[in-house]
């Protein structure tokens, strides 16, 4: 565990730690010439698409999926 957390972030309650982002890979976009050149997505002057957390669920198990389902039949 040593370096998994900061020491000033330690005992400390998560609703209480700084917000955080993190990728979800929902939306890209890219000028044609830039992707290509850049070779990617990820290029100078990049900008962020903040979403919430009901509208960014990243279905990797089966756990992601039944959240999503219940927040899809709860129409959050």
């Amino acid at each position: 565990m040593a370096d998994f957390l900061r020491p000033e972030l330690l005992n400390r309650r998560s609703q209480d730690l700084p917000d955080y982002y993190r990728l979800n890979g929902s939306i890209y976009l890219a000028n044609t010439e830039d992707f290509v050149r850049e070779k990617g997505f990820f290029i100078t002057n990049s900008v962020a698409y903040i979403m919430g957390a009901e509208q960014s669920v990243d279905i990797d198990n089966h756990i992601d999926f039944k959240v999503c389902e219940t927040l899809m039949a709860e129409r959050i």
